[in-house]
């Protein structure tokens, strides 16, 4: 088992309030520090409240910025009139080549870091700690930096609130460019058919612009 909540109260760092920031505003939420007085709850209620809407707009900003070479990316692709009648596998291709990009980048390669660095965890141990966390699920069963023995913890404990702002600004980047991508969007049939109509539509003038 990995490195389990505390539940003694014990003095904070600033790393670990500084992370501890950083879990609340991106809703992971690791749920390891359950030492909080009144105030600390009422704090974390208005800086929550605050906190993730602005932390929202922010990281959505950066996926603005970062859609654009995706979009250069499958502009360039769609050039030639035999890929352009074969849209959907193309844009398939895209979706999976991206998303595997970024599990690497995000997941497969930080799982080696953490691996070496909590001597306790297996690459299993780290690997499903990454997925939880960028994808916001944090059960906090598995928390980097709760062996108080670690060396330089306190820049550990900065390296990992980066990795976690980092992370789920990939995962809501994959999501964008699946909504980016109109054959794949299954959910359209779940929409009345107002909404299925407008998103038809759209459709259409993808493809229009496309030939």
């Amino acid at each position: 088992m990995g490195q389990k909540a505390q539940t003694a109260y014990t003095p904070w760092t600033y790393g670990e309030s500084f992370l501890f920031c950083i879990t609340l505003v991106t809703t992971v939420g690791y749920g390891n520090r359950n030492e909080l007085s009144d105030y600390g709850k009422w704090f974390c209620i208005v800086f929550s409240s605050f906190g993730i809407p602005m932390t929202v707009i922010l990281l959505r900003a950066f996926v603005e910025r970062m859609i654009l070479p995706a979009q250069v990316m499958f502009n360039i692709l769609t050039s030639n009139s035999f890929i352009r009648r074969h849209g959907t596998l193309l844009q398939l291709l895209q979706l999976l080549t991206i998303v595997s990009i970024i599990s690497i980048i995000t997941v497969v390669v930080p799982a080696f870091l953490f691996r070496f660095v909590e001597e306790k965890w297996s690459y299993l141990d780290a690997l499903y700690f990454c997925f939880m966390t960028v994808t916001t699920i944090g059960l906090g069963d598995y928390v980097p930096g709760s062996d108080l023995s670690l060396k330089n913890r306190e820049a550990y404990l900065f390296f990992v609130s980066f990795y976690l702002l980092v992370g789920v600004t990939a995962v809501m980047l994959m999501l964008r460019i699946y909504q980016e991508n109109p054959h794949l969007t299954i959910g359209i049939y779940l929409l009345p058919q107002a909404d299925a109509i407008k998103h038809e539509d759209r459709v259409e003038r993808i493809l229009t612009d496309m030939k």
